[in-house]
């Protein structure tokens, strides 16, 4: 106990401060729209904005509010095409590539520039071919689900540690 208290009071005194979860956002509440799909799977737009979701529910700061007004965070995700990577005795890999961009817009505004964005953020991973066509779009699906889960953490991240909006 006394260790961790000499060590805290030492990161105090080094300009570090602690954070709690529930800091942080760069406004206070905000709303979850929608992320086009534009993939040819057409189901991960909204797996990432759940991914979003889940990351900042429970937070003080950004609340998510149904509410007129606040804030809508969207945006859209796409792909860049497959490719082999690798091939031998056993088979193939190929990697998957999505990229994600979110956007914090007005409520009810028209169209214009966003509040934030966070620009193209890029996650990657490889599956296997498998021993048929089955089992290889299998191994592709499940690493294409970890990859939209990978994709919402970041991107829910980057969101989190943006400066303060102006009111």
């Amino acid at each position: 106990m006394r260790g961790t208290c000499t060590l805290a009071l030492a990161l105090l005194g080094c300009g570090y401060a602690l954070v709690r979860p529930d800091n942080g956002g760069p406004v206070p509440a905000l709303s979850l729209g929608q992320v086009r799909d534009l993939t040819v799977e057409g189901d991960l737009g909204q797996r990432l904005v759940a991914g979003v979701g889940h990351r900042l529910a429970g937070r003080a700061r950004p609340r998510i509010a149904n509410e007129p007004g606040v804030p809508v965070l969207q945006g859209a995700l796409t792909s860049s095409p497959e490719r082999t990577v690798a091939y031998d005795i056993y088979g193939a890999a190929f990697e998957l590539a999505l990229v994600g961009r979110l956007e914090l817009v007005p409520d009810g505004a028209p169209a214009g520039p966003p509040l934030w964005s966070s620009g193209d953020v890029t996650a990657r991973t490889l599956y296997a071919r498998g021993p048929n066509a089955t089992a290889t779009e299998g191994n592709r699906r499940v690493a294409l689900l970890a990859l939209v889960d990978e994709l919402s953490d970041r991107l829910a991240e980057h969101f989190l540690e943006s400066p303060e909006l102006p009111k």
